[in-house]
């Protein structure tokens, strides 16, 4: 706990003393512009993220970590332009504000980029499946659901459903569904295609091709 508290304050500490220590060595008017679009870029890009990610859209952040950095950087720069005073008026209030409140933020995103990463064993542009094991505490089984996500844009991603292997390749291969819930399999992976409208697709591995389909409940005999 003591360890958490020291790293948490350090990351604190450094971020108030580069926002003291930096304007020092920087000309207000080389970098009145670029802290300017920087700072209305990264604001926005936060606002329309929080947005959406919050709405009925099914959408989630596909990279918490790199979105906390755009939250923290926009606060940093929102205290850079306050400290060379490169904003007045209301919009110098709001930037102080912003900024303080980033400083006092970063444990909350460091907590929620953590509780937000999955156990993703294959990526790529357009998906990503997560590999997760569960087992139940009254009955010590343990079961094994292999997701699939869909890229939508560059920052999210929508849970298309979970992917297990077709009647016929079952037939074809007796261990397919085995191999799927096998992270390690997935490694070494070529490459993922699935149709979001059928909800089917192909796994391209070196051993072959394993075709799946995605089911929105787990259901090994569809």
């Amino acid at each position: 706990m003591w360890i958490v508290l020291f790293v948490f304050g350090g990351v604190i500490g450094l971020y108030l003393f580069l926002l003291h220590f930096l304007p020092r060595y920087l000309s207000p008017e080389a970098v009145r512009r670029p802290l300017q679009w920087t700072h209305w870029g990264s604001g926005a890009l936060v606002l329309v993220t929080v947005l959406i990610s919050s709405s009925s859209w099914d959408l989630s952040i596909r990279y918490p970590t790199l979105f906390s950095f755009v939250i923290v950087g926009s606060g940093f720069i929102a205290g850079l332009r306050v400290k060379l005073a490169l904003i007045f008026g209301k919009g110098r209030l709001l930037a102080h504000w912003q900024s303080l409140l980033t400083s006092l933020l970063i444990p909350v995103l460091f907590v929620w980029a953590i509780f937000h990463q999955r156990d993703i064993e294959y990526w790529d542009a357009d998906v990503s499946v997560e590999v997760t094991k569960h087992t139940d505490p009254s009955s010590g089984s343990l079961t094994t659901w292999v997701t699939l996500y869909q890229s939508q844009g560059i920052l999210f991603e929508q849970h298309i459903g979970y992917l297990h292997a077709t009647k016929a390749n079952l037939y074809d291969h007796d261990h397919t569904n085995e191999d799927f819930n096998n992270k390690e399999w997935w490694h070494t992976v070529r490459h993922v295609t699935v149709e979001a409208d059928s909800l089917r697709g192909v796994v391209q591995h070196p051993e072959g091709d394993y075709p799946f389909v995605v089911s929105k409940h787990w259901n090994p005999s569809s």
